[in-house]
């Protein structure tokens, strides 16, 4: 379908963030963006973390680990925020989500959108 816009949830409230210490996210939360031109990030915040964290949004033509480059990142602050998005234009073809050193208390859902 020409011109249609694609939504992808890179990461869900209920996906856990610190069973393993650095979150990246897994293969099936990788978004392919490579038929579109502009994609749009939203991110929103239902328990911010305890030490402050930083979100990171990366790109890569490849799935290969070091491909990846960083497209954005936003603090988390540690009191009740506004959701907040993130627009970018000739992306490369894959996005993911990295967010170094999770508190336990953080929840966060991130949606992606992507347009032609």
């Amino acid at each position: 379908m020409a011109g249609a816009a694609l939504f992808f949830r890179l990461l869900d409230r209920s996906d856990s963030l610190v069973s393993q210490g650095p979150y990246t996210s897994p293969d099936e939360n990788i978004a392919d963006v490579g038929a579109y031109g502009n994609v749009a990030l939203s991110t929103r915040v239902f328990s911010p973390g305890t030490t402050g964290d930083t979100v990171v949004f990366e790109h890569a033509a490849v799935k290969e680990e070091t491909a990846w480059v960083v497209l954005g990142s936003h603090s988390i602050a540690t009191q009740p925020q506004a959701p907040f998005a993130d627009a970018f234009e000739n992306t490369l073809r894959f996005i993911r989500l990295r967010v170094p050193n999770p508190s336990p208390s953080m929840s966060l859902s991130i949606d992606l959108i992507a347009r032609p």
